[in-house]
């Protein structure tokens, strides 16, 4: 092997992504996705329920909700869940999304008769004691002040409260605000929405048709059904702020934090597609525009990322780095000047080759498991992405032009249009 010569490299096959049905459980009436395939014994049930971020009077309602209920039922308290689970050597985990708490069990296959009922008994008769309600508020409420401490984590959040503006989104509460929820607001938030109209299912990997029937059975025999219809998704406007940039002064800081944002569009926007090609080009990989110019470049920072978000209703590009306190004002001037130049230069070809096949790498690797391509599934509802969305972004990696890429860029990529917040030891306005 001559070490001297880099690797011969060529472009992917095929990356495509079969459509996933949606199918109804026959006795529950829940709606369901399965996702087979996988060489190991290994399954995942995710248990999505409508009752987000978006949902709750008061945050963080939604994951205090999240991480109370599989710590035990009517039946089955805390430690025997966990000495279920461990002994059949599975695991579970917790996420809450906009619209939807989700709760995944991973599992053998030929365990999941002994987890699945514990696991579904929680989230359907969650016993939130008092015990372990303190336990969670509290590790909750020092979780967030130790955030506080941090200057991206301030700098994000006050960026935030300038784009979303009075929206649940850009809640930020104190470690007293979550000290002053009581147990009855995530009693309640459980009761209104963990119910079976709000349940939707996702099984991954390994899968039988013997499988499928024993969630369906579980689900029916252990979440009975309700008379309400299920929740509708809530719709709250965005309500940006007229302040288009903040400082916040940190002098037990040794850096600065510089935080950026722009209005992009929501996915289902044709302009989303190339504008994520320009946002990864602009700072979503180690060789991207910010990284070469501010990092390797000018050595102001160790790391630079941009990258853009899409919801249902929303996107925007953001932009986040740490440095020195004194660097912050070249930092931010060199920010603009990558946004400019991809605005009105189209990018040479041999870069674009290198964030297509980066793109394209991503891409490929989302569907290397069962349980990456369930993610995929479940992005359709999570994000408001349409079903065809992922062979969309293949497609338009591969066709994209420069020329489009600067154009797309032109129209979001607008320095003065950036919404700003600097937090550090010492700032400048």
């Amino acid at each position: 092997m001559d070490r001297s010569k880099a690797p011969r490299t060529h472009g992917f096959g095929q990356v495509r992504l079969e459509p996933v049905e949606t199918v109804v459980l026959p006795r529950s009436g829940v709606p369901a996705n399965v996702v087979g395939g996988g060489g190991d014994d290994l399954n995942m049930v995710s248990i999505y329920v409508a009752g987000g971020r978006l949902c709750q009077r008061v945050s963080p309602v939604a994951a205090l909700t999240a991480t109370l209920v599989p710590c035990g039922s009517a039946t089955l308290n805390a430690e025997r869940v966990a000495e279920t689970l461990d002994y059949h050597g599975s695991w579970k985990s917790e996420q809450v999304t906009d619209f939807y708490i989700e709760h995944s069990l991973y599992s053998l296959g030929g365990h999941l008769e002994h987890t699945l009922p514990v696991m579904v008994d929680c989230v359907a008769n969650a016993a939130i004691g008092n015990d372990d309600f303190e336990r969670v508020r509290a590790r909750t409420a020092a979780n967030v002040a130790v955030r506080q401490q941090k200057v991206r984590k301030r700098a994000m959040a006050r960026l935030a409260q300038l784009y979303w503006g009075k929206h649940p989104l850009a809640a930020n509460p104190t470690p007293e605000q979550v000290m002053a929820i009581d147990r009855d607001m995530v009693v309640d938030f459980h009761r209104e929405y963990y119910r079976r109209a709000n349940v939707r299912v996702v099984i991954a990997g390994r899968v039988t048709d013997a499988m499928v029937d024993l969630v369906d059975r579980v689900i029916d025999e252990t979440l009975p059904p309700d008379a309400r219809v299920a929740t509708q998704r809530p719709v709250v406007p965005r309500q940006p702020s007229p302040q288009m940039s903040d400082t916040i002064l940190m002098q037990s800081s040794r850096q600065a934090a510089v935080t950026m944002a722009l209005d992009g569009v929501p996915r289902s926007h044709p302009d989303y597609l190339p504008l994520r090609v320009a946002a990864m080009a602009l700072g979503g990989y180690f060789g991207s525009r910010l990284m070469s110019n501010i990092r390797e470049d000018k050595g102001l920072c160790y790391d630079i990322q941009a990258y853009l978000s899409g919801r249902v209703d929303d996107g925007h590009v953001t932009i986040v780095t740490e440095c020195n306190s004194d660097a912050t004002d070249v930092v931010v001037a060199e920010i603009h000047r990558e946004l400019e130049r991809l605005a009105t230069k189209p990018m040479p070809r041999a870069e674009l080759d290198t964030v297509r096949q980066h793109i394209l790498s991503e891409l490929a690797r989302t569907l290397d498991t069962p349980f990456y391509v369930a993610g995929q599934v479940a992005a359709e509802w999570l994000y408001g992405i349409y079903p065809e969305y992922f062979n969309a972004q293949v497609d338009l990696v591969k066709r994209v032009t420069a020329s489009e890429l600067r154009d797309v860029a032109a129209r979001y990529f607008r320095p003065e249009a950036l919404r700003t917040v600097i937090a550090g030891p010492s700032v400048s306005g």
